[in-house]
């Protein structure tokens, strides 16, 4: 039984978790239908088919006992783990501008979370006013902002994270790029004005149409950090989906100058934040999975820092 499901899964997202995950992955693997058979009993629900796009969660649909739709998401037993993360900031949350979290299992890893409907991603939803995207974005990110809460144990804190950047040292990782962002990240981050409790992964992906609200976020990291951060995993996402227009810069610094000001921010700072973001991202690729890692980095100066 075990082995059915497992060759049922994605191979992209199975690849996946073998990689970041070695042999407790391999376990995991072959643990997760009696995961989800122990939830469905305790949280009184019935799961039904995974998503199509699993990449690194298993998420599939799910049935409440009285039939309300759902989404059961379990997380891969990583080392740092940010469903603990996710869990806790959408409880902070509390459904304004995010997904409910129905309940949690902090030792399986797992959470209940609400059924958005129609669901539709902000990249499918602007796809013919792109620019559109820029103020969903900004404001679904203002609603989302919160205070830093006194107790932070299960939040992600943003220098942790570029802490590790600094591992890049000695390899071979474009160093000049590596200094840049941690220098522009050591003088960003004296901004303690704009830390908040913010969702870390903020981007048109994660960005779903709804009924309760028109917009709202899924996939929250959870973490303690600079506004700037979040602006810029969306900077840099809609960048990429506009990598195709002719018209390509004039519409990024629309966007950059849109969320300066609606955050009272220099632009500037806007920038230095996504170019510290695309570097971040780029080396977690080239730690974790070496093999997809190309010369992309070209892009980095897009920017203009």
């Amino acid at each position: 039984m075990n082995k059915e499901f497992v060759a049922a899964l994605p191979n992209k997202f199975v690849e996946n978790t073998r990689t970041l995950c070695g042999e407790r992955g391999e376990k995991w693997l072959n643990d997760l239908p009696d995961t989800i058979a122990a939830l469905e009993k305790e949280w009184n629900i019935t799961a039904a088919g995974h998503f199509r796009n699993l990449s690194y969660n298993y998420v599939a649909n799910a049935s409440l006992s009285d039939g309300t739709p759902a989404v059961i998401k379990v997380a891969l037993p990583l080392n740092d783990v940010e469903i603990y993360g996710e869990a806790a900031y959408l409880q902070a949350i509390d459904g304004h501008g995010a997904v409910e979290c129905l309940r949690f299992d902090r030792e399986r890893q797992a959470v209940l979370l609400e059924r958005i409907t129609p669901g539709v991603n902000l990249r499918s939803e602007c796809r013919k006013d792109r620019e559109r995207a820029v103020g969903v974005g900004i404001d679904l990110l203002k609603r989302l902002l919160r205070p830093v809460p006194t107790e932070v144990d299960d939040y992600i804190n943003l220098d942790d994270w570029f802490d590790g950047l600094r591992n890049s040292e000695g390899t071979a990782f474009p160093q000049d790029l590596a200094e840049r962002a941690l220098a522009f990240y050591a003088e960003l981050s004296t901004d303690t004005g704009n830390t908040f409790l913010i969702h870390g992964d903020l981007h048109h992906d994660n960005i779903l149409t709804a009924k309760r609200e028109k917009f709202l976020a899924i996939d929250p990291k959870g973490m303690v950090g600079h506004v700037g951060y979040d602006i810029g995993v969306f900077l840099n996402h809609h960048r990429d989906w506009l990598d195709w227009d002719t018209r390509l810069d004039g519409k990024m610094d629309r966007a950059v100058t849109h969320f300066a000001t609606a955050f009272d921010l220099e632009e500037v700072v806007v920038r230095k934040w996504a170019f510290c973001k695309m570097v971040l991202t780029w080396w977690w690729l080239f730690d974790e999975m070496p093999e997809m890692f190309s010369d992309e980095l070209g892009f980095s100066d897009v920017w203009k820092v």
